[in-house]
């Protein structure tokens, strides 16, 4: 099958943070698809990150079949879309918007 990782939300350079509490980096993103791989898991793989610096997730992907895009370069930042006020963050980042926009058939 194929499978789909999309991640969105806190990154710098070949790292991702999950609730500003714990993080994944690189090559533990490389080991985990390496794994996958071996265990037959998926045919192809979409990587799409969201972040801050988020090409450099995918720098140590070396699995097959696995295909990368990120919203920024090294050292580009990724904005938000808008924010929530009450809740004190961001609920949607740019790149996310408009990708679903288009996937939806939007106007951009």
């Amino acid at each position: 099958s194929n499978v789909l990782v999309y991640w969105t939300g806190h990154g710098g350079d070949q790292f991702f943070k999950f609730q500003d509490v714990e993080e994944i980096t690189s090559s533990d993103i490389a080991i985990l698809f390496e794994d996958m791989y071996r265990a037959k898991m998926y045919k192809e793989l979409l990587f799409v990150a969201d972040t801050c610096q988020a090409f450099t997730l995918g720098k140590d992907i070396k699995a097959k079949n696995v295909f990368v895009i990120g919203s920024s370069l090294k050292g580009e930042n990724s904005y938000a879309h808008h924010s929530d006020y009450d809740l004190g963050l961001s609920v949607i980042e740019r790149y996310t918007h408009k990708l679903m926009e288009f996937l939806r058939g939007k106007d951009l």
